[in-house]
């Protein structure tokens, strides 16, 4: 009797000891099958990502490509419409006083430069008005002044396109506190000479 038992415990272990051999199999194999179901979504993932970055990728070029365009049509239409200024007033030979009325008018203004309007005496010049462009608009007025005193009262009034150094270098002479003549390097489109009265 002694002999059986020992025998049925010796099955009953080894049949305990399958079933748990047999779960950790099982288990094993669905760790096995979730590590593969995790790499394939990290692969899915990683594929939708590089397509992502591919797709963006051609876009910048398509949008560089774009800008290229749209950058030479922009020198194109410059060159068929080039920017034109003139003042209509004053007039040269006008006598203006201190403060004067100005009149002008600039077709075709390049949106990337500055527009003034400057006292000239000699060679140097004292800004005095930015021209604000608008849309649509080709006539612009304003008040200038001449607080000096040129000599014979003799002085032009001048249109003139700057860069974006230069319009730089002249807002801070505007909003400075000292104002000597400067040299200006732009595109002079006008100037008219005027007498100051006395």
């Amino acid at each position: 009797m002694k002999q059986e038992t020992g025998w049925v415990e010796i099955s009953v272990g080894i049949l305990i000891g399958g079933v748990i051999l047999s779960g950790l199999g099982y288990v094993a194999m669905q760790v096995n099958n979730l590590n593969g179901r995790v790499s394939a979504l990290e692969a899915l993932q990683r594929a939708n990502l590089e397509q992502r970055v591919s797709a963006i990728e051609i876009n910048i070029a398509v949008i560089k490509a774009l800008t290229t365009r749209v950058d030479n049509l922009s020198a194109r239409v410059i060159a068929i419409n080039p920017t034109s200024g003139r003042i209509v007033s004053p007039s040269s030979g006008d006598v203006v006083s201190t403060v004067f009325n100005y009149e002008i008018e600039l077709r075709n203004p390049d949106e990337t430069k500055y527009y003034y309007i400057a006292n000239r005496i000699g060679g140097l010049y004292w800004p005095k008005a930015r021209i604000n462009l608008q849309s649509g608009v080709t006539t612009y007025t304003g008040t200038s002044n001449e607080g000096g005193s040129p000599p014979g009262g003799r002085f032009s009034v001048v249109l003139f396109e700057v860069d974006t150094a230069m319009h730089e270098k002249i807002s801070k002479w505007l909003n400075g506190t000292d104002f000597p003549g400067i040299q200006i390097d732009g595109r002079e489109f006008a100037s008219v000479d005027v007498v100051l009265r006395k």
